[in-house]
């Protein structure tokens, strides 16, 4: 229909909406129209925080004891190549990278945003080639960098190494196959590539790899060589573990535990302990193992919290107040982890029940048992929140 009909069509779609809803009381959705009665009072209770309207009464639970969040992880992004295509050239199946014959150090297991589940995370068995690796004293380099000349690359073939290379160059000029030339003498004859099988390969890809531009700025000019990533991000952290991995967009909460080590693309979050939540961490984990009566890990601290994180509690937060985004998802944002507050139990047996609850549902294969064990979740944490603890 034309623009004038369509206006005046949603016009009274929405008001015959508002017209029932003021008669029955009863929140109504028709269409794109969703419409309820909110009462003032309750809107005069956010006090300058985010108005949140919804049907039914909803508030954010906190306590000054309780930490948020935010306090006890830190928000890391997945990794990004840059690019357009290029994902496609170091993201493979497992099976497609031990057909090429990849170096192992370089290949890692990798999850993106739509994989993710709730409780611990399904790998679907693609690897990532990561073109960096770790030195002596634990630092990630770019795999191929040399330690010392005659190029500071074994793959930068904007510099020459030898006399060699120079009078190849002068002869045969820049070109794929010059290139070709120049990998198998630092191969051969140099011994410089660390990694033969890994470079060989990304050397088919040099022409679209190499021509990559970030904020309109070539990749050489960002500082990296031409089969580096746009966003390597924090290895220790992406490949790391214990850690939780969420989707950065995603209707649902579903927040994994992930002990194994499996890195996350840019689709997703992970959210780990680092040195500036470490205070936070260290006095939270220092009450679990008091009221447990022993030293807990990391990986205990993070099965309580994912209590909290995958409550139908957290889901509430998460959409409550919020416009969704295209697709109809919510952003795991760094307000949404500030709002999120963990209570503590007053008793071992409720924390020994939180734990045990958050264990039925990741041991859970089937759609029921995952259903009754995160019904039992949602029980114990909202009454959880509904104490007020005491120092």
């Amino acid at each position: 229909m034309d623009k004038g009909t369509r206006r005046s069509e949603a016009i009274v779609l929405v008001r015959r909406c508002l017209e029932l809803v003021e008669k029955s009381g009863e929140p109504l959705k028709q269409d794109f129209v969703s419409a309820f009665r909110f009462p003032l009072s309750r809107l005069r209770e956010c006090r300058g925080a985010r108005w949140l309207l919804a049907p039914k009464e909803f508030k954010i639970q906190v306590h000054p004891e309780w930490p948020r969040v935010a306090q006890l992880l830190e928000p890391s992004q997945g990794v990004t190549v840059g690019g357009e295509d290029c994902l496609s050239i170091f993201l493979m199946p497992q099976a497609r990278a031990k057909e090429l014959g990849l170096e192992e150090t370089l290949i890692h297991p990798i999850i993106k945003g739509q994989e993710t589940t709730a409780w611990r995370p399904q790998w679907g068995g693609n690897v990532i080639l990561y073109p960096y690796h770790q030195d002596k004293q634990g630092r990630w380099l770019p795999a191929f960098a040399c330690r010392k000349p005659p190029v500071l690359d074994a793959l930068d073939f904007e510099h020459c190494a030898d006399k060699f290379e120079q009078d190849w160059i002068r002869k045969f000029g820049r070109n794929p196959i010059t290139n070709k030339r120049l990998f198998e003498h630092r191969r051969d004859a140099l011994e410089i590539i660390k990694y033969p099988k890994a470079a060989e390969y990304l050397l088919k890809f040099y022409e679209q790899l190499s021509g990559r531009t970030f904020e309109k700025r070539s990749i050489y000019a960002c500082g990296k060589q031409w089969y580096e990533f746009h966003r390597p991000r924090d290895a220790e952290i992406v490949f790391g573990q214990p850690k939780i991995i969420p989707p950065r967009l995603t209707p649902k909460v579903r927040f994994a535990l992930d002990q194994e080590g499996i890195g996350i693309q840019d689709s997703c979050l992970c959210l780990a302990f680092s040195d500036n939540t470490k205070e936070a961490y260290s006095e939270f984990r220092k009450r679990i193992s008091k009221l447990l009566g022993h030293e807990v890990k990391t990986a205990t601290v993070i099965r309580y919290l994912l209590a909290f994180l995958n409550s139908s509690y957290a889901q509430e937060l998460l959409t409550t107040g919020h416009r969704p985004r295209p697709g109809d998802v919510f952003q795991i944002s760094d307000e949404f982890l500030e709002e999120l507050s963990i209570p503590f139990p007053k008793a071992k047996r409720e924390l020994q029940n939180v734990l045990e609850a958050v264990d039925a549902c990741m041991l859970a294969r089937t759609e029921k048992e995952v259903a009754a064990a995160e019904s039992r979740i949602n029980s114990l944490v909202l009454g959880l929140y509904s104490h007020r603890q005491s120092k």
